[in-house]
């Protein structure tokens, strides 16, 4: 069975780039991003807001382990409000990396 690290590492997203994926949202913003809690998703979850030329971004990201910070789910919106595809898949992983450091 893989673990939910495993499959993150299978996502579009490999772990280096999701590693650098807040850096990267504020160069492509040109400013500073907007932000916020994401309790949609669980406590303890944000969400970096990107708005730019190319149109708008998402990074739904955990901070609250002392060892990382988890991206759940990087996009690009296409719609005014945030699909619940990409909500579920972000609440998805949020539940299997809880589980895995449990298993720790």
């Amino acid at each position: 069975m893989a673990t939910a690290g495993s499959r993150f590492g299978r996502s579009p997203m490999n772990r280096g780039a999701r590693s650098g994926i807040s850096w990267s949202a504020f160069r492509l913003a040109g400013s500073l991003p907007t932000g916020g809690r994401c309790r949609a998703v669980g406590l303890g979850v944000n969400e970096i807001r990107v708005r730019e030329d190319r149109g708008a971004f998402r990074v739904i990201y955990v901070v609250k382990f002392a060892e990382a910070v988890y991206v759940l789910h990087a996009f690009q919106k296409t719609t005014p409000k945030t699909s619940k595809q990409d909500v579920d898949l972000a609440r998805r992983r949020f539940r299997e990396l809880i589980q895995e450091r449990k298993q720790r």
